[in-house]
């Protein structure tokens, strides 16, 4: 099963981003188990990188 994004009339499926899990910060939402939100719903300023990543080549 494809999970879509949980905005009312988006449901889009690239770049879902999950909410936090701890209850306490989830604790006044109404957010259903699962939802996510699509990369549609951010600015590219209102995400925050957490990974670096690194590019491995192969030699000649």
């Amino acid at each position: 099963m494809v999970r879509r994004c949980s905005v009312v009339g988006c449901g889009g499926s690239v770049g879902l981003h999950s909410f936090p899990l701890d209850l306490e910060i989830r604790q006044n939402s109404q957010l259903p188990p699962g939802a996510v939100v699509c990369n549609q719903h951010f600015t590219r300023d209102s995400l925050e990188l957490t990974a670096s990543v690194c590019l491995v080549t192969q030699g000649p």
